[in-house]
């Protein structure tokens, strides 16, 4: 994906065309559309494929620090059953957080049910 972004962006000469402005999720997108199965995506529906990815990373090491799927409930965190909620942390971030975030946690948050799209 990032060497057809990289020559896509190289291609640029004078002129400003609208694959200039490719980005990733476009990709995905083109990928989906003709049903092209690639290491990033798992599954066409985008629930079964973050649930098989997170079975796949799991383990002691695993980014994915929390992970409650949509339609199951949660004895952990108050949920309502049609949320879904998924934790990531890379080791950077863990040492920052021993480190500095004794007061304090910063997270990008989406609260609500996952849109789900098929095509």
């Amino acid at each position: 994906m990032q060497t057809i972004l990289n020559e896509v962006r190289n291609s640029f000469s004078n002129e400003l065309e609208r694959i200039h402005l490719l980005t990733r999720q476009d990709i995905v997108n083109v990928a989906k559309s003709y049903n092209l199965k690639k290491d990033y995506m798992y599954h066409i529906n985008d629930a079964i494929s973050v649930d098989m990815w997170v079975k796949k990373v799991s383990g002691p090491d695993s980014p994915a620090i929390y992970y409650k799927p949509q339609g199951e409930s949660s004895e952990d965190i108050p949920l309502k059953k049609d949320y879904f909620l998924l934790v990531l942390m890379n080791s950077a971030q863990s040492e920052i957080l021993q480190k500095l975030g004794n007061n304090i946690v910063c997270m990008d948050l989406h609260i609500g049910p996952m849109v789900i799209t098929s095509s």
